[in-house]
């Protein structure tokens, strides 16, 4: 329910112990490839975290099989919709659940909110709204459902909607980071990121309750707000946490050099600093032209990179 690390990881634990009290407990082990799925941002993501997952929902499948009902449980369900999530396969997803139906008429609500999960990953996002509307506000015991309802109204344009919803989220738990973060990026976007440090100095006050990616990005957007203000210490300090975190995103390292620039004026490696800065400006923007498709113009940023800081071989 808490939706942080530290959470899921204290939940992989009891689940653990569940399991080897009870070697027939079929919902503890689905729940424990759930929990696993949930800690992804903070894993290797590699092929044997997913051998294993996988495993423990096929272990999972097969004790259910056996069972005197062989009706699968929610939480076989939860587990088996968010792996095809995480393997990019939103219409797998769909159909399990639909499955999941027909032969469970008397499914929970847990179902409405993991189909508009899966319709929001397939970008239908008026199908998600629908389903979320299913739920009584009084209904809602954790913040990821806010948080989702958050998201697809930011998909249909209603910015207002998606802080409104994304603030409930926070009142739930105040240390919900996906919640705060795209209040953040709203403010953001409309000139007003000064207005979300207090939000960003309250999560970032619990580092433990961030997954790696969080962190990173609320440092940097705190970073970016007391570049705003020109507190180019306090700025320097928080954009080593993100470039510490993710040492080769592009957008980070523009910020730590062009903050560091200012935060180390008259040292002697300053013009040496502003021309790493002026490097990684020119890389930042040849990332998003590739993204895009637009090679031309990104290989153009990527040759300006070059020329701006010949001693790199980041451009290459």
């Amino acid at each position: 329910v808490r939706d942080n690390p530290t959470s899921y990881k204290k939940a992989a634990q009891a689940f653990l112990k569940s399991t080897s009290l009870d070697v027939k407990n079929t919902k503890s082990l689905a729940m424990l490839a759930s929990t696993y799925l949930n800690l992804i941002d903070s894993s290797a993501k590699d092929e044997s975290y997913f051998t294993i997952i996988n495993k423990l929902i096929e272990m999972s499948k097969a004790k259910n099989a056996s069972s005197p009902d062989g009706i699968q449980s929610i939480e076989g369900l939860i587990a088996e919709v968010e792996l095809y999530l995480a393997m990019k396969r939103p219409d797998a997803a769909q159909a399990r659940i639909l499955e999941f139906i027909k032969k469970t008429p008397n499914f929970g609500n847990e179902v409405y909110y993991y189909y508009a999960l899966v319709s929001f990953s397939k970008g239908e996002y008026a199908e998600a709204a629908k389903y979320l509307n299913q739920f009584g506000e009084s209904n809602i015991v954790g913040p990821r459902l806010f948080y989702l309802m958050g998201q697809v109204a930011e998909k249909l344009n209603q910015n207002q909607e998606a802080v409104k919803q994304y603030r409930k989220a926070i009142k739930l738990d105040s240390f919900h980071a996906k919640s705060v973060l795209r209040i953040a990026d709203i403010y953001n976007v409309n000139g007003k990121l000064t207005d979300a440090v207090p939000l960003l100095d309250q999560i970032l006050e619990k580092p433990e309750y961030l997954f790696p990616s969080d962190l990173a990005y609320a440092a940097y957007l705190r970073a970016r707000s007391f570049e705003l203000t020109k507190k180019w210490n306090k700025a320097y300090s928080d954009i080593q946490i993100s470039v510490g975190v993710d040492p080769s995103n592009p957008l980070y390292l523009f910020e730590y050099y062009t903050i560091k620039a200012q935060a180390t004026k008259g040292t002697d490696n300053q013009a040496e600093t502003q021309a790493k800065a002026k490097m990684y400006g020119f890389l930042g923007v040849g990332e998003k032209m590739f993204s895009e498709g637009k090679y031309a113009q990104a290989l153009d940023e990527f040759l300006k990179a070059r020329n701006a800081y010949f001693k790199s071989t980041a451009p290459l």
